[in-house]
């Protein structure tokens, strides 16, 4: 609900929607979804509107949004599947000492020491058997959005492949939880 303050403008409304969380989380492929909007004024009923909208994957990461002629950059999108505290991430870790490096010290010790903890971590991954995968294609298709399937960090290690958006999210979930800066 809300009121418009002058009468004969027009408004854009973008109404706040209530989200159950954990079922959006369940969502791996697209539906439809009716919304419905009923205008009154002063109580009277004006008409409603029913519009059929796509819900998309939880994997289809929107990156790009038509805004007029020209596509608007929201690539930075991709770090929402950063999850530095998944259980996996802990587990990865303790391979890693145990087969390739001595401790996790981050910016506390030298550049060098840096490149080993990543190289630690990467052969890590390896080990697992994590291959590359294009697997990119979103589940839905649209004219005014650009979007591109992303593997969960837990979904590429038990499907042991990654494309270059979910290796970069594997890793860059790991290389933060041992505190070193990322960017995706």
């Amino acid at each position: 609900e809300g009121i418009m303050p002058k009468a004969g403008v027009t408004y854009n409304i973008y109404p706040q929607l209530k989200y159950d969380y954990d079922k959006l989380f369940e969502v791996r492929q697209t539906f439809p979804e009716d919304v419905t909007a009923v205008v009154t004024v002063n109580g009277v009923p004006q008409g409603e509107k029913t519009k059929t909208m796509t819900v998309m994957s939880l994997n289809d990461c929107v990156f790009a949004l038509l805004d007029g002629d020209d596509y608007e950059d929201i690539s930075w999108m991709f770090a929402a599947y950063v999850n530095e505290n998944h259980p996996l991430v802990e587990k990865i870790l303790k391979e890693a000492l145990e087969k390739h490096t001595d401790s996790f010290s981050g910016y506390q010790g030298k550049a060098e020491e840096v490149k080993e903890e990543i190289e630690a971590v990467w052969k890590a991954v390896q080990d697992r058997g994590v291959k590359y995968s294009d697997v990119s294609v979103p589940s839905a298709e649209s004219d005014y959005l650009s979007s591109q399937h992303v593997r969960l960090l837990g979904d590429s290690l038990s499907g042991k492949q990654a494309n270059c958006v979910d290796g970069t999210v594997l890793l860059a979930s790991i290389l933060k939880k041992i505190g070193l800066n990322t960017y995706l």
